[in-house]
């Protein structure tokens, strides 16, 4: 099945409040939820706040041309990477990006 069928839970609840509460964190959670506050975005308690989520560019064929995993809470695949893979799904070819360093 596309993403292996599972549901990536990179946070427990006492290691995400453990994170929160420790000044020291330097975690990329804490600087995407910066972003979105500054944004003007606000938190909720509605669903499943540890799951993470990511994005998949589908070829016509059915698979999957780009993926990205969102291994922490916040992370964003670059849209240059999903037009490439857009631009590669169209011609129904796979497109690889390797990551670049991921803010935090």
């Amino acid at each position: 099945t596309l993403g292996g069928g599972s549901l990536n839970k990179p946070f427990g609840l006492c290691a995400f409040v453990a994170m929160m509460l420790n000044p020291c964190s330097k975690a990329r959670f804490k600087a995407a939820y910066a972003r979105a506050s500054d944004a003007g975005f606000a938190a909720n308690l509605t669903g499943e706040g540890f799951v993470t989520g990511g994005v998949y560019v589908i070829r016509q064929d059915g698979e999957a041309s780009y993926t990205f995993l969102e291994e922490v809470m916040g992370d964003c695949s670059p849209v240059e990477d999903v037009i490439a893979g857009i631009e590669h799904a169209v011609r129904g070819e796979v497109y690889t990006a390797v990551p670049q360093s991921l803010p935090g």
